[in-house]
């Protein structure tokens, strides 16, 4: 074996990431959150957080924001958004998805570079514009579309079916990733898994690609939170779920593709 694939073996960014992978059996830690969860001391303490560096300078900022009449949309876009857990069995059609799709990752624009290379820009940024960031859809519930696993195709600007399956199938699946939060997964319609493809971006920046993944999850992320909030619906971002079982769901091999966030979105209930 050479010295290249034993380091392929053992890099540290693959060692960090099994460690802190959830599991079944994590009986200890998930007793931790529970406690965290419900310990009003705690509760109290952690709610407020901030750093109070006496005897520094500071300047008040305005709270009375004024906003022009072309930024006041958006802006209350941030206003309203909130964590949404609970959502009403009602489905979204293909119009909405597409739009929810483009706006979290679509592309918006085409360099073409005196090399010959062509560069398509997209609606959140990557390193390198190598963009490793997948996102698949776990459709339930979408007019026009059958249920099962979909993998977003930016560059084509189509959903491609890659797992058909029921919604009791998906939802049974889903659950055993994610139980605690099976009531909200019940009646999302859509619920996007944003996956790294490794292999896209490590071979440029080696251990620090594994930063830049999450990096790029959390910008398109909020991209998903802020388009959905534009269609008045809710969504919630998931990073408590089964690692092994969210990967198998998706047909990721947990290495080379691995899932970084969930997001599940539906209409909110009124």
């Amino acid at each position: 074996m050479s010295d290249t694939k034993k380091e392929d073996l053992f890099l540290l960014s693959e060692i960090y990431h099994e460690n802190s992978k959830m599991r079944v059996i994590d009986r200890e830690f998930y007793s931790w959150i529970n406690h965290v969860n419900t310990s009003p001391t705690i509760r109290n303490m952690i709610s407020r957080p901030n750093y109070n560096y006496n005897g520094y300078t500071a300047f008040k900022l305005q709270s009375d924001l004024e906003v022009e009449d072309e930024k006041k949309f958006l802006y209350n876009l941030f206003l309203k958004r909130r964590s949404t857990r609970s959502f009403a069995d009602v489905p979204i059609d293909l119009n909405c998805l597409s739009r929810l799709l483009f706006l979290a990752d679509g592309v918006t624009a085409s360099v073409k570079e005196n090399d010959g290379s062509e560069w398509r820009m997209r609606t959140a940024p990557s390193p390198g514009a190598l963009f490793p960031i997948e996102i698949y859809c776990i459709v339930q519930n979408v007019t026009g579309i059958p249920t099962g696993v979909y993998l977003f195709s930016p560059i084509q600007n189509e959903i491609i079916a890659v797992d058909p399956q029921s919604r009791e199938a998906l939802y049974k699946k889903m659950i055993k990733a994610m139980n605690p939060m099976k009531e909200t997964l019940v009646n999302s319609p859509v619920v996007f898994v944003l996956a790294a493809n490794m292999a896209r971006i490590s071979f440029k920046y080696k251990e620090r690609a594994y930063r830049f993944a999450l990096l790029e999850t959390g910008h398109i992320a909020q991209n998903i939170l802020i388009a959905a909030e534009s269609e008045n619906l809710g969504a919630i971002c998931v990073g408590g779920y089964i690692d092994d079982a969210l990967n198998e769901l998706i047909n990721a091999d947990g290495l080379d593709t691995i899932v970084h966030y969930c997001i599940p979105i539906g209409q909110k209930v009124t």
